[in-house]
């Protein structure tokens, strides 16, 4: 990582025993020797012991540990905790209260899944199941179907049976005003995540947040909010950012991704599916991605499969042909909704995106070019941390015979830095008036 330059940190998250402290003492010794930037920790007794162990590795405080407000963060501050995470639950005004008059590094998280216990801590995987949330193993009970029960009565909610399983944060149109607020770092959710998410999370928040730091009006695209939405979604919902809607929250149609709702199955024919599309503008179902009808009952083998042909029967009218008895059309209900659960196309471009293993932020290196007439050529580089290299050749350095050696014939060769992790940025020159230096020597 740090031969790219790019910081790296551990997560430390989970609750920690008594008995597991010689195992959690060797390996927090072994990633501050390893030059870890920073370790993120929920455990409030793991930071006093980081402490005693590696005094200079910096501890962020997890979202876990359920800090909501300032006397909280002035706590585990005076334990040793240089940067916190918020908890989930906060508002934007809640953030701002906060951050207001306080000097402590604040993150957020602004993408991705969400847990519908309280930031995060999560005790039913236990009481359920035994597996405990809080060391690493959660069973995801908010991804069951319950019933609910009023009065003692069952409460007939229709085809919702998803009570507990929360839609993805998704908060890239909230940017400019947490950036006001004085947060710092945002975090996007990637457990169990493909490289596609990566790739499209990563560079769309990288564009909201350009585009806040430039205060520049930001509207992500729509097509650009579907290709999100395609490589993992849930359905988006800003959380808690504008404050408490447990109905946008949570919608309880179904609790996995289903990628992008494409429209609305119009009619079933010999052919195939008529589908009335929900956004005619934008680009259609395409032969070879995935599609899902839904019917209701997720928990179920809903029908679907890969499309072979679509033939356009309106302006927002098409229908969708499948392979060969790739599609039992007799359980596909008319009204039912469509998704696109995949697009290889959109995966494809996205994986080209990080395909080639390129040197993404290099470093600048400041030149510095001395050398005597008759003597020799000396280079030192200089990074913005102070750490130098220098090479010499022996020369002789001799007098041009016709033109001399200048600064704009010296940079273009020291620019050539190729495939490593190092770009030029200032150059001094301190060369005789009139000397040749070869270029196959720069």
């Amino acid at each position: 990582l740090h031969g790219r330059n790019v910081r790296g940190f551990v997560t430390l998250n989970t609750l920690i025993f008594s008995d597991e402290f010689p195992d959690v003492a060797a390996f927090v010794t072994a990633i501050a020797e390893a030059g870890v930037d920073a370790v993120i920790v929920q455990d409030l007794g793991l930071v006093t012991l980081i402490k005693a162990i590696a005094p200079t590795l910096p501890v962020h405080g997890s979202t876990q540990m359920t800090l909501t407000e300032p006397r909280g963060i002035a706590f585990v501050r005076d334990l040793g905790v240089e940067r916190v995470v918020l908890a989930r639950e906060l508002s934007l005004t809640d953030i701002q209260k906060v951050t207001s008059g306080k000097d402590t590094p604040v993150e957020v998280f602004v993408h991705g899944a969400l847990c519908v216990a309280y930031s995060g801590q999560c005790l039913t995987s236990e009481a359920l199941g035994g597996r405990s949330a809080n060391r690493g193993q959660c069973a995801q009970a908010c991804r069951l179907p319950y019933e609910m029960i009023v009065d003692g009565a069952p409460r007939d909610l229709g085809d919702r049976a998803y009570l507990l399983s929360p839609q993805d944060l998704a908060a890239f149109d909230h940017i400019q005003p947490l950036v006001d607020a004085g947060v710092i770092s945002f975090k996007i959710e990637g457990r169990l995540k493909g490289g596609p998410y990566v790739a499209a999370a990563t560079q769309t928040y990288r564009k909201a947040i350009d585009a806040a730091l430039e205060r520049a009006d930001f509207h992500l695209p729509r097509s650009e909010e579907l290709d999100l939405a395609q490589t993992f979604s849930r359905g988006f919902t800003p959380g808690f950012l504008e404050g408490n809607n447990h109905q946008r929250l949570v919608r309880g149609r179904f609790p996995k991704s289903r990628g992008v709702r494409d429209g609305v199955v119009a009619e079933v024919t010999r052919r195939g599916v008529r589908v009335r599309i929900a956004e005619p503008a934008l680009d259609l179902v395409k032969p070879g991605d995935g599609v899902l009808f839904d019917i209701g009952r997720p928990e179920t083998q809903e029908p679907g499969g890969r499309v072979w042909g679509v033939q356009r029967a309106a302006t927002d009218l098409v229908e969708l042909t499948f392979e060969t008895g790739g599609l039992d059309s007799a359980a596909v209900p008319v009204g039912c909704d469509v998704y696109r659960t995949d697009d290889p196309a959109l995966r494809k471009r996205l994986e080209q995106s990080y395909a080639q293993d390129r040197t993404a932020r290099r470093v600048p290196v400041a030149a510095q070019v001395t050398g005597t007439l008759g003597g020799a050529l000396t280079l030192t580089l200089t990074d913005p941390d102070g750490r130098e290299a220098t090479a010499s050749w022996p020369g002789p350095l001799e007098a041009a015979t016709k033109r001399p050696t200048t600064a704009d014939d010296v940079r273009p060769q020291l620019a050539r830095l190729g495939e490593t992790p190092f770009a030029l940025s200032d150059l001094s020159v301190a060369l005789p008036d009139g000397v040749l230096v070869p270029r196959s020597v720069l």
